[in-house]
């Protein structure tokens, strides 16, 4: 399978990482260059991803209602691995992910600890987001129809988990936006690309401003592929 250009983009990111020297090894687990081992400034919950099966459909929940699903360096580190194994399963035929409850699918990435890493001077953000675009190069380049169900907020690297898979669901409650950008970041997690072929500058004018986009109008800009109505979220199962 011939990487297209969002994958292009992320390899570039990873490749540049690389190219860090004081804190790269080499990570056995991951088969890629990886950082050093952060101190997490807080433990992850067992059941921060739930896995259900309905015969060659493989379910994932980003369960962290209390934080809006926001994903951190562990849920990074259980997702990726599992991906690897149901790419080569030919008993998974489709992987979907959503989010627990009806607020959020994904609020994006942890801020939490990495703004606490980098108070006391660690690289929990650098490892992060090394591990995180690793993850959005799989979903990218992920040989089976990955269906992303975005019943809720939608925020920053949230995108990396939806937009640059094959089929992103919108719903009423959907909003989507790229927050970051109102504390002096810059969007990531393949926007670059995805971003800046909307028509009219709309990306453009998303990444500059953060404007939140909701509903039917995610499939009207191209950042969803469909839409239902939230009632119809647990039907997708079947």
């Amino acid at each position: 399978m011939e990487p297209t250009p969002i994958a292009e983009c992320i390899c570039e990111t990873i490749r540049i990482n690389q190219t860090l020297p004081s804190f790269c090894t080499r990570s056995q687990s991951f088969g890629v260059r990886s950082m050093s081992q952060p101190r997490p400034c807080s433990p992850s919950h067992p059941q921060d991803l739930v896995y259900t099966r309905q015969g060659h459909v493989q379910n994932v929940t980003l369960n962290r209602p209390h934080a809006l699903n926001a994903l951190n360096l562990e849920m990074v580190r259980e997702l990726t691995p599992r991906l690897k194994v149901w790419a080569r399963d030919h008993d998974t035929a489709v992987v979907t992910l959503r989010g627990s409850g009806d607020k959020a699918f994904c609020a994006g990435g942890d801020l939490k600890n990495i703004t606490f890493s980098a108070q006391e001077g660690g690289n929990y953000g650098q490892v992060f987001f090394f591990e995180e675009f690793t993850l959005n190069y799989m979903i990218d380049m992920f040989p089976k129809p990955f269906i992303s169900i975005l019943n809720g907020l939608t925020f920053g690297g949230a995108a990396g988990l939806s937009v640059i898979g094959r089929f992103c669901v919108a719903t009423e409650k959907t909003v989507f936006s790229m927050p970051e950008c109102a504390i002096g970041l810059f969007p990531d997690v393949g926007s670059g690309y995805y971003l800046s072929r909307l028509s009219d500058n709309f990306g453009i004018f998303l990444a500059l401003t953060g404007h939140r986009v909701k509903g039917r109008d995610l499939v009207r800009v191209g950042l969803a592929s469909h839409y239902i109505d939230s009632a119809q979220v647990n039907i997708i199962d079947y």
